[in-house]
């Protein structure tokens, strides 16, 4: 198993694969991704991919819940 040191989750629309998920060690670009995750369901997904992408799809919200929440606590703690 690999370690990752300074992971960081991103998301983003992909023009093939519909809603990605993206694990980065480090680095600000896709290309640094260790992971690359595609959202979208497909009709023939056993119920352990299915769940997985839904446990996947609920952590990128909340990582981006938490993201929203630092910048602004960032924002009022400047002002």
């Amino acid at each position: 198993m690999m370690k990752l040191d300074n992971a960081r989750v991103l998301t983003f629309k992909h023009p093939n694969m519909g809603e990605v998920v993206a694990i980065i060690n480090g680095g600000e670009s896709i290309d640094d991704a260790r992971y690359l995750v595609s959202l979208g369901r497909q009709p023939n997904e056993d119920w352990e991919t299915q769940t997985l992408r839904a446990v996947i799809e609920y952590v990128a919200e909340d990582n981006k819940r938490l993201r929203k929440q630092v910048k602004r606590l960032i924002h009022e703690g400047c002002c």
